[in-house]
């Protein structure tokens, strides 16, 4: 895997459950695959089909379902145009994980890129960049529906392609959860 701090996730309930993106080669957008992982056993489940490229996992506060942005896997495209339009592809997406896994997709706005979503009790914040590069943070109800708008200017640098395709979001925000006592 690559060695992105939002491409790893404990569970927040304690246990030995571990999110994680797995799959080599540089590029965020291609041979990236979900996995549900053990720490005690070391066994894993793929949580994504192959034909998805995946990035930044993040679980709902009672460890039963988790968040994550994919777009379809278009091999070993480098950089440039295509990575860019490639990456206009990433989308949001939750996976129940309490039971059998079940993922649906939640956003398909092809205006936008989605990024590094986050929970906020029943909704889920994310990044969304559209086509000129400007990022704005967005929030969508975990159940799915229409996603609305929080903050218009984010991010103001226009960084679209970070380290091939991966872009450092914890750097810029992140959402602050009470911690399991006081709830």
């Amino acid at each position: 895997m690559l060695a992105y701090e939002d491409f790893l996730a404990p569970s927040p309930t304690g246990g030995d459950r571990i999110a994680v993106v797995v799959g080599g080669y540089r590029g965020a957008w291609t041979n990236k695959r979900l996995h549900l992982l053990s720490a005690r056993t070391g066994e894993g489940q793929a949580l994504s089909p192959p034909l998805l490229a995946v990035s930044s996992p993040a679980w709902s506060a009672d460890g039963t379902r988790i968040a994550f942005v994919a777009m379809p896997d278009r091999g070993d495209l480098v950089g440039g145009e295509d990575a860019r339009q490639a990456l206009l592809q990433r989308r949001l997406f939750v996976v129940d994980v309490a039971d059998e896994p079940h993922w649906r997709q939640l956003t398909e706005d092809p205006a936008y890129r989605d990024e590094y979503p986050r929970w906020a009790g029943e909704w889920i914040l994310f990044v969304r960049l559209d086509r000129w590069d400007r990022s704005s943070l967005w929030a969508i109800p975990a159940a799915g529906g229409t996603p609305c708008g929080v903050l218009e200017a984010l991010d103001p640098r226009g960084d679209w392609f970070g380290y091939y395709g991966h872009l450092d979001w914890g750097s810029y925000l992140d959402v602050w959860s009470p911690p399991t006592s006081a709830r």
